[in-house]
């Protein structure tokens, strides 16, 4: 039986495999849910001497910023379910982005997008996953009125962040399509 601390070791490790961008921000709140689903698989008693462990801390100790709720949900993530593909969560309010990303280059990032989900060289009209995806990217960052590229404020930090929500997409696959190309 692995002890609590060498899994919580492993699952910093794991964390740094991959990474998720968040879209909102999280709360001491959204920890104490994963800390209850981690109670209801491995029992109260059990729960409160390893989740201290697991956190580096007890709960009421856990700083409040966003890159220590982002840890914290990514260990408590990995507790639960071991086997699943973990990942570090980068919170909006950590994330830093370049000031020179231009308009089209999240054009650029979309056409990798339907490169990859829809295929290289299809027609527009036949970019049926670009053409469903892309808005739904854009209105988690900026809100339900951005839904294409010329509806993104035209400022390079949020070209930056439509460029890097695209690039994630493609990586992480978010809106489970089969990739066409690669």
């Amino acid at each position: 039986m692995r002890s609590a601390l060498i899994l919580k070791k492993d699952a910093i490790q794991d964390a740094k495999d991959e990474v998720i961008i968040a879209d909102t921000l999280f709360t001491i709140d959204d920890v104490r849910k994963l800390i209850g689903d981690y109670s209801k698989i491995h029992g109260i008693a059990k729960a409160a001497t390893e989740v201290p462990l697991l956190l580096g801390c007890k709960i009421h100790e856990l700083s409040d910023d966003q890159v220590s709720l982002a840890n914290a949900i990514a260990v408590m993530r990995h507790a639960i379910n071991p086997d699943a593909p973990q990942a570090r969560i980068i919170p909006v309010s950590a994330q830093t982005f370049p000031d020179d990303v231009t308009k089209a280059d999240v054009g650029k990032a979309l056409m990798a997008y339907a490169a990859m989900y829809d295929g290289v060289g299809i027609p527009l009209e036949q970019m049926h996953a670009t053409l469903e995806d892309g808005p739904k990217m854009l209105m988690k960052i900026f809100g339900s009125s951005v839904t294409n590229i010329s509806a993104i404020p035209a400022d390079p930090i949020s070209y930056a962040k439509a460029k890097a929500a695209i690039e994630a997409a493609i990586i992480h696959n978010p809106y489970k399509r089969e990739a066409k190309n690669g």
